[in-house]
């Protein structure tokens, strides 16, 4: 039996007030579907940050099929739940650039 069919089984269920758990199921697999749909959509949105770091919402939006308020408001949550963390400071790397370091000492005066 398909999701649909199961769906629509459950649903009949429901409308003939067979049984108070037939509509539970019909919340349960809801919840779940509405579940797993946004996690798809986190992991779409996470890899786009991950191949570019520096996107903008508008191109994770295009790029993801989805809508940029949606983007935005997964985004937060993403970094609610800490499934992502940021932001970070970066260097933008050329092939010119050349790393430094110093060891400073320091002494309280005495």
């Amino acid at each position: 039996m398909g999701q649909k069919s199961a769906l629509h089984s459950v649903w009949y269920k429901c409308i003939q007030g067979s049984s108070k758990s037939s509509l539970t199921q019909l919340v349960i697999w809801m919840a779940t579907k509405t579940q797993i749909k946004r996690v798809e959509s986190y992991y779409k949105i996470f890899e786009q940050i991950y191949k570019n770091n520096r996107s903008f919402i508008y191109e994770i939006a295009k790029k993801t099929g989805l809508a940029r308020n949606t983007v935005s408001k997964y985004l937060e949550e993403m970094y609610e739940k800490t499934v992502i963390t940021g932001p970070r400071l970066e260097m933008k790397s050329t092939h010119t650039y050349k790393e430094y370091g110093s060891i400073c000492i320091f002494s309280d005066g005495g």
